[in-house]
């Protein structure tokens, strides 16, 4: 039964009709007033690396301690000592050995657990090597310390109260740099004699590396390099043009060629062939974080510093690339919450010496929203650089992005290459009736039952489409010049009449409508998927770039950075309260939370997301295109009018019953969700009375609350179900 309702626009109505929208508005969840910005960036020095047992170990200030078997995704470990800094690190005789502030040193086999032993001393030890089955520290005031086994330790006279910044082992001899150009030497087998060599200069070394044969070179203050073949005797040697202005940070060896790499406080880089000849012309690093070490490790040149930055060179210092992203100028695309994990996929710059060298795909995912990692992707030489957006469905992650490319994973962290089409361009990815549909430009539209094997489906369009959600039983799609279509099988696709020109760029359904979203703040809406309304809000010098519906409202992002919820179509209450000057391009929800993406590292969660609760009316973005008719006749469904959900018991023990009022003869679909978003169970039936039961099981499922969401073709009610 329908009933028409006309509405008058007139001045008396308008006044109530906006009360009535400030009434809706004090709803807003006041979660979503107080927004995060976590960093995926290591703000942490990292002083040193190692590589052993399989295993790569970071360590850095603050007692950081970091393990990898890749370079890419790392996993930071609870030292023991947060308010220390470990200065340096190295893998020998089976073991890890960490030196570090006020005489620390820790060990471990296998990077993972670790062991304080005592070193005899509290001055802070700044450099360690190995050789000739010894272990050798050195520090400030001259300290020097020795183990045969990492865990009993000796202090040795080194001669010298000059601070010692760093120690390197060859041949036979073991060589301790300092300020002031100090140089100590002393043989592997009489650690108690250390001799003084003359340097040659008074600046201060502060990094020194073996090479072949007896071959060392010592780096520091002002440009200095100095230079021996035999550990007696040293020479000063000229740098490349400029670098006298720079202090050398790092410098290390490829122990098979000899050639030698030093880098310095202003990320260049310079190379000798034999560690005597350094006139080549400087290398740019790619960098922009001060590099604190430079080491030889598995084959190639890895250098650590400040920020978390990592460059690393695999022929001999000619040029770099970084094993980890670089967070703070990473540009995010989409986001997306299963299996317990945020995902978010964009791209990351590219950066060499000589500028921006394109671009390469880049996925983070965390399991709280706050700590973010770098996930494994499949990178295409020529091709398929950048991630566009991300679902997750049937226990799977799919994305989608630049050359039609596809990667599939289960669980965030490791992804397998699916599909790619060279020229061509996807913009957006759905789950629903058990297949993924992606949709992209030059009206490209491809689905899949498994996320591996795709095919095209049929479309009549032509024009780029920029975003696909799987909303209350259908798939639908959005795009510029305000196409939108719909289909129940994301194959054949029909297109609808919107109202509006204006670009629309994602879609979403809750509360018995849905809602698409595009440019100049433009705002599509339908009851029942086919009918739809245009309305544009004021201002319209904005652009909604994305919409999702979670916990009873609509929350939108735009390019200006502002974030804005609503639960009335014709009201948008706008709860930035911070100006970041960046687009943002997602916003997806999951355990309990929001979590928005956007350029130059832009990360945002809310805090935990309680239902819409009564507050103050905030300030609020009014629809201007929604009151320019007299009147305006609307048809809705009776039974929209008397739609209710009631359960009983609730509590639930084992089984609980669902009412449901005012949907006679409609096809009525009960979703049974956790708090993250993750289906229990779902099943659809045909309600052939004004009052309806169904029955629902809660027999094994965990002590907590859950949502069961009740929705027809046209209306949807959300309740809580506690089971105890």
């Amino acid at each position: 039964m329908e009933k028409t309702i006309a509405k008058k626009h007139s001045s008396i109505f308008g006044n109530a009709l906006l009360a009535i929208a400030l009434l809706f508005s004090t709803f807003a969840a006041t979660a979503q007033n107080n927004w995060n910005f976590p960093s995926a960036e290591t703000f942490e020095q990292l002083a040193d690396v190692a590589y052993g047992n399989g295993k790569y170990v970071q360590i850095g200030s603050n007692g950081l301690i970091r393990t990898s078997t890749n370079r890419v995704v790392w996993e930071t470990l609870q030292s023991g000592i947060d308010n220390y800094s470990l200065n340096s690190i190295v893998f020998a005789n089976g073991k890890f050995v960490i030196v570090g502030q006020d005489g620390t040193i820790l060990t471990s086999s296998d990077g993972s657990v670790w062991n304080k032993q005592n070193s005899g001393t509290d001055q802070s030890l700044n450099g360690i090597a190995f050789g000739n089955g010894v272990f050798v520290a050195v520090g400030i005031n001259g300290t020097i310390v020795s183990s045969p086994d990492g865990n009993n330790w000796t202090g040795r006279p080194s001669g010298t109260t000059t601070d010692l910044n760093d120690v390197a082992f060859s041949a036979i001899f073991f060589v301790a740099v300092g300020n002031g150009g100090e140089i100590r030497t002393s043989k592997f087998d009489n650690l108690d004699i250390w001799t003084q060599r003359a340097s040659g200069t008074t600046n201060t070394l502060v990094a020194v590396a073996d090479g072949l044969g007896a071959t060392f070179v010592a780096v520091g203050a002002k440009g200095t390099i100095v230079f021996t073949s035999n550990a007696y005797n040293w020479q000063v040697k000229a740098g490349p043009a400029n670098s006298a202005k720079f202090y050398w940070m790092g410098v290390a060896a490829n122990p098979v060629t000899g050639a030698f790499v030093a880098i310095n406080d202003g990320y260049m880089v310079a190379t000798s062939a034999d560690g005597s000849y350094w006139g080549n012309a400087l290398i740019h690093s790619g960098s922009d974080g001060v590099t604190l070490r430079l080491r030889y490790l598995q084959n190639h040149f890895l250098a650590t510093g400040v920020n978390g930055r990592m460059r690393a060179s695999y022929d001999n210092g000619k040029t770099w690339s970084s094993p980890v992203p670089n967070y703070a100028r990473m540009n995010m695309k989409g986001a997306a919450f299963g299996n317990g994990r945020f995902v978010a996929v964009g791209n990351e710059p590219l950066i060499t010496g000589a500028g921006s060298a394109g671009y390469s795909n880049l996925i983070i995912n965390s399991t709280d929203g706050i700590h973010f990692s770098p996930s494994e992707t499949s990178h295409l030489v020529g091709g398929a650089k950048t991630f566009n957006d991300v679902t997750f469905g049937n226990s799977m992650f799919v994305a989608v992005g630049d050359d039609a490319i596809i990667q599939t994973s289960t669980d965030g962290i490791k992804w397998n290459y699916s599909h790619v089409i060279f020229g061509k361009k996807l913009t957006g990815v759905a789950y629903g009736n058990g297949r993924f549909v992606a949709v992209g430009y030059d009206g490209l539209i491809l689905w899949s039952v498994d996320g591996k094997t795709w095919q095209k489906a049929n479309s009549a369009g032509t024009i780029s489409y920029n975003a696909v959600g799987f909303t209350n039983g259908q798939f639908t799609l959005v795009g510029r010049e305000g196409v939108l279509a719909s289909s129940v099988t994301g194959i054949n696709w029909n297109f609808r009449p919107t109202g509006t020109k204006n670009e629309l760029r994602s879609v979403a359904y809750g509360n018995g409508r849905w809602i698409a979203v595009g440019t100049y703040n433009t705002v599509v809406t339908s009851l029942n998927g086919s009918t739809w309304k245009s309305q544009q809000f004021s201002p319209s010098n904005d652009h909604f770039d994305d919409i999702c519906y979670a916990n009873g409202q609509f929350v939108a992002v735009t390019m200006s950075g502002n974030v804005y919820t609503s639960i009335s179509p014709n009201f948008w209450d706008n709860v930035t309260n911070y100006k970041t000057n960046k687009v943002l391009n997602s916003i997806t929800f999951g355990n309990g939370q929001f979590f928005a993406v956007g350029i130059s590292g832009l990360l945002m969660t809310s805090p935990f997301a309680e239902a819409p609760v009564l507050s103050d009316p905030p300030k609020a973005m009014r629809c201007s295109g929604c009151l320019n008719s007299d009147e305006e006749v609307e048809k809705v469904s009776e039974n929209e009018v008397d739609f209710n959900v009631t359960t009983f018991p609730n509590p639930v023990v084992d089984h609980f019953a669902v009412v449901i009022q005012g949907a006679a003869g409609e096809e009525v679909r009960l979703t049974l969700m956790d708090l993250s978003g993750r289906t229990i169970s779902d099943k659809t039936m045909h309600a052939g009375s004004a009052k309806f039961q169904e029955s629902i099981t809660m027999v094994q499922k965990q002590t907590g609350m859950y949502l069961l969401r009740v929705s027809t073709h046209t209306q949807m009610q959300t309740v809580k179900i506690f089971k105890q």
